[in-house]
C-alpha cells in the first residue's frame, strides 16, 4: 500500500519522538537544578542532627594555659579606649586560656582577631574566604565560644537585600589563629549563637531543641523532653555535664507568652527539670540574656515591681550558682532599663543596661556577695560585646557619644578597678 503526501510512517513517528526526549530530557535536568540552586526560600546547608547523644564528660585538664588571676577589691572603675581597625565590626569575643579572641566581620567578610597582652594590642586572624554559596551574599561571625583545644564562631549569611538564608561555622585549633569553614551541608539549622561546656559546643534553632557538638562540624540531638513543648529559647549556657535553658512559654489559650518566666535545668542520666522564678520576687519578669562560667550562672533583663505597669519596671540580675536556686537583685536607674549585656570576672558581675543602640547607657559593677555595693556608671559608647578577662573587663564598642569626630571603626575598651581616688575619663557621662 502506498502512502499519501505528508503522511509518516509508525517507524518514522517513533524516531522524531525518541528525537524530542533527548532534546527535552536533558533541558529538564538543567531546569530543575537551576530552580534547586536559585530558589532563595530554599536552606540548602540546613542539616538535621542525628538523635542519638553520648554526653561528653569535662575535661581533666584544659588544653588551654590558664592564666594567672588575682582578685581585686575595686574601689573604683576607670575604662581606657584604644582605636581598633577601621570598618572592622566586633560581634563576640572569648577566652583561650591567656589569649583574648574576637570575631566579627571586615569588608562584609568573616574576620577574626587575638590578644595575647589583654586587649591591649591585636592581631588580624587568617580566616578562609571560600566562595559565597550565593552571589553577593555575605557573613558576619556573630558567636565564638572555646571547648578544649578547640574554637568555633557562627554567623548567618545575607543576600544583598539582607535576607538571611543559612549560617555558616568556622573553626580554629590553634587558638584563634587560623580558621576554616567547616562543612555547609553540616551546619544546623537557623542558628545564631553558641555555648559550650562538659558536652561540648550548643546551640539552638530558636526552639528548645539543643544539639550538642565536640568538633563544631558533627552535631547530635541533646535529649528532648515533651515539658518543653511550647518553650522558645531565648538564652542557653552550660557548665560541666548541665545546661540552663533560658526561654518564654507558650500560653495557647490566651496565645501569649506566660510570665514569669522560667528556668529549664538539664542534667546527664536526669533528664529536664523545670525551675520557676521565686513567687517572692514582685511582678512578671522578662530576661534578655544568660550567660555561665566557673562560679555558676549569671541572667539579666527586667522585672516589674508594680503589676506589669512599665513605670515599675527596674533592669535586674539574677545569680545561680547551680542553675536552679536563683537569687536577684534590682539595679537602679530609670524605669525601663534593661540589662541585655553581661559579663563575670574577678571584679565582680558587670551589668550593661539601658535600650539597645541608645545613648547613654547604664552599667552597673556588682562585686560577687549576697549583698553587695553596687556601682552605676553611665557610658557614652555602644558596646557589642563584653567579656571578663583577669581583672578587668574587656569590651568592643562602635564610636559614641564621646568619640572623637572622624572616628573609622570599633573601639576596644578596657574597663578595670581603680586604686587611686576616682577621676571619670572623657568616656563616662556624668
Amino acid at each position: 500500500m502506498t502512502r499519501g503526501p505528508g503522511r509518516a510512517s509508525d517507524s518514522d513517528r517513533s524516531n522524531r519522538w525518541q528525537t524530542v526526549a533527548w532534546l527535552v530530557g536533558p533541558l529538564a535536568v538543567v531546569l530543575i537544578l537551576a530552580f534547586l540552586v536559585f530558589q532563595p526560600s530554599l536552606d540548602l546547608f540546613a542539616s538535621t542532627p542525628s538523635a542519638a547523644l553520648t554526653p561528653v564528660p569535662l575535661p581533666t585538664a584544659t588544653p588551654f594555659p590558664s592564666p594567672e588571676l588575682s582578685p581585686v577589691t575595686a574601689a573604683s572603675v576607670q575604662i581606657r579606649a584604644v582605636p581598633f581597625a577601621p570598618g572592622a565590626l566586633v560581634n563576640d569575643l572569648a577566652v583561650a586560656g591567656t589569649r583574648l579572641v574576637a570575631v566579627g566581620a571586615k569588608n562584609d567578610q568573616p574576620a577574626a582577631w587575638y590578644s595575647d597582652d589583654g586587649g591591649e594590642t591585636w592581631a588580624g586572624a587568617d580566616v578562609a574566604a571560600d566562595p559565597p554559596p550565593r552571589k553577593g551574599a555575605k557573613i558576619a561571625l556573630q558567636s565564638v565560644a572555646a571547648f578544649e583545644s578547640t574554637l568555633a564562631a557562627v554567623g548567618q549569611w545575607q543576600q544583598a537585600n539582607g535576607d538571611i538564608f543559612g549560617a555558616g561555622i568556622w573553626t580554629s585549633v590553634d587558638s584563634g589563629a587560623h580558621w576554616s569553614e567547616a562543612p555547609r551541608d553540616a551546619v544546623p539549622r537557623n542558628i545564631y549563637t553558641l555555648d559550650s561546656g562538659g558536652f561540648g559546643f550548643l546551640t539552638s534553632s530558636g526552639d528548645a531543641r539543643l544539639v550538642v557538638s565536640t568538633d563544631a562540624v558533627s552535631w547530635d540531638d541533646l535529649p528532648y523532653s515533651p515539658i518543653l513543648n511550647g518553650v522558645y529559647a531565648t538564652g542557653f549556657a552550660s557548665r560541666g555535664d548541665q545546661v540552663v535553658l533560658m526561654a518564654d512559654r507558650l500560653d495557647e489559650s490566651a496565645g501569649a507568652m506566660l510570665t514569669p518566666p522560667v528556668f529549664w535545668v538539664y542534667r546527664a542520666g536526669s533528664g529536664w527539670t523545670t525551675v520557676d522564678r521565686d513567687t517572692d520576687e514582685g511582678g512578671p519578669a522578662n530576661l534578655r540574656t544568660l550567660v555561665a562560667d566557673a562560679s555558676g550562672y549569671y541572667a539579666g533583663g527586667l522585672v516589674y515591681t508594680s503589676g506589669d505597669d512599665p513605670q515599675s519596671s527596674r533592669a535586674a540580675l539574677w545569680r545561680s550558682a547551680d542553675g536552679t536556686s536563683w537569687h536577684r537583685l534590682l539595679l537602679s536607674g530609670d524605669a525601663g532599663l534593661a540589662a541585655f549585656r553581661i559579663a563575670h570576672g574577678s571584679l565582680g558581675t558587670l551589668v550593661l543596661g539601658g535600650e539597645l543602640g541608645v545613648l547613654p547607657a547604664t552599667m552597673w559593677l556588682v562585686p560577687d556577695g549576697d549583698e553587695p555595693a553596687i556601682q552605676e556608671y553611665r557610658i557614652g559608647w555602644d558596646i557589642l560585646s563584653l567579656i571578663g578577662f583577669g581583672d578587668r573587663f574587656v569590651a568592643f564598642a562602635q564610636c559614641g557619644l564621646e568619640t572623637e569626630s572622624g572616628c573609622d571603626g570599633s573601639q576596644v575598651l578596657m574597663i578595670s578597678a581603680s586604686e587611686a581616688p576616682y577621676e571619670p575619663p572623657s568616656s563616662v557621662v556624668p
